[in-house]
């Protein structure tokens, strides 16, 4: 489905408005989304994702809420401006996920607002990083973070914004493999360098994004996957229902009750919050035995330079490693 986003002056800060276009609806049925039964998928309508290209250096991951069945609204951060990539992700009542797609530009004197910058939602993060290719001695060539080795194999570091230090452990090789699937393991050490335990954010341990320099590959990842957690728990509905009794409930009542439920949520404490998130994804135990990392299994699609942002959370904070990898693919 296209979506129209666009940024408007709110105050001493940007909003970021997302409309979903309907144009069409009525005549193809092919076209049509029951936009009025969104379910929310962990906690959140929407996730949104803006990463600036072409260095893929500023990135977001917001929450927009719902003002109307058609339009999704955030506070935008502090990001430089540019252009910008926009990647929605949304789940329906029937289980079908969907990523909405768009392009926006943000005016550069976005980032004056940096000290008026509060989030339309608490969970909202952003980050600003090196672009892809920008390291020492490097001349348009894409920042590949094999900067150390970890009990024999090439590994990977970056500094948080808290101070401590996330490492990609385990990785197989300098370059991966199309078509290959992979686990991709991280941990966190504090400035001392001992295990920095992480806590759960929106109900899991992590969340990732992975993106290909050109844009065309897109993916937000959890431990458990790259399926969602709100449609597999509409698919485990489905399948109890083995009377086939269920039929869709009125929509402005199915969509007021869910609005409810996740202005709800953020009011809670935090351990709160994540104790309902949990409760509701009981098929996602994903506990690791390390309480300082987090994997994701992943296949990248095709080859190319990929960047990857892993988020976790610490101290109530979120925060976002930034890693770039090439993935070849297989010899035959």
């Amino acid at each position: 489905m296209p979506i129209h986003t666009s940024v408007t002056a709110a105050g001493s800060q940007n909003q970021l408005t997302i409309q979903l276009d309907t144009t069409g609806f009525a005549h193809n049925w092919q076209k049509r989304r029951a936009i009025s039964y969104v379910l929310p998928d962990h906690g959140k309508l929407m996730h949104a994702f803006l990463i600036r290209t072409p260095g893929l250096d500023a990135f977001a991951h917001l929450h927009p809420n719902r003002r109307d069945t058609l339009h999704y609204d955030a506070t935008l951060p502090a990001l430089p401006g540019g252009n910008y990539l926009v990647y929605a992700d949304v789940v329906y009542r029937s289980g079908y996920a969907e990523t909405l797609t768009d392009t926006i530009t943000i005016p550069a004197s976005n980032v004056t607002s940096l000290a008026a910058n509060n989030p339309s939602d608490p969970d909202d993060s952003w980050l600003v990083a090196e672009p892809m290719g920008v390291k020492a001695n490097t001349v348009n060539v894409p920042h590949l973070d094999n900067d150390m080795v970890v009990c024999g194999k090439p590994s990977a570091s970056v500094k948080l914004a808290d101070g401590s230090t996330m490492l990609w452990t385990d990785k197989p090789g300098k370059t991966l493999e199309s078509g290959k699937l992979y686990t991709l393991k991280f941990a966190v050490a504090d400035v001392q360098g001992k295990a920095a335990p992480i806590e759960p954010y929106l109900g899991m341990s992590g969340h990732a994004a992975i993106l290909r320099s050109d844009g065309t590959v897109y993916i937000h990842l959890h431990p458990v996957g790259t399926y969602s957690m709100a449609a597999e728990g509409s698919l485990t509905s489905r399948i109890s229902d083995t009377s086939r009794t269920f039929h869709y409930p009125n929509a402005s009542k199915f969509r007021d009750s869910i609005d409810t439920y996740v202005t709800r949520l953020k009011t809670l404490p935090e351990a709160e919050k994540n104790r309902l998130l949990m409760a509701s994804m009981p098929e996602m135990d994903h506990k690791m035995a390390i309480n300082n990392m987090v994997q994701f299994p992943y296949a990248f699609p095709k080859a190319g330079y990929y960047r990857i942002w892993v988020q976790v959370k610490r101290n109530v904070q979120v925060l976002t490693g930034v890693f770039d990898t090439q993935v070849d693919d297989p010899l035959m």
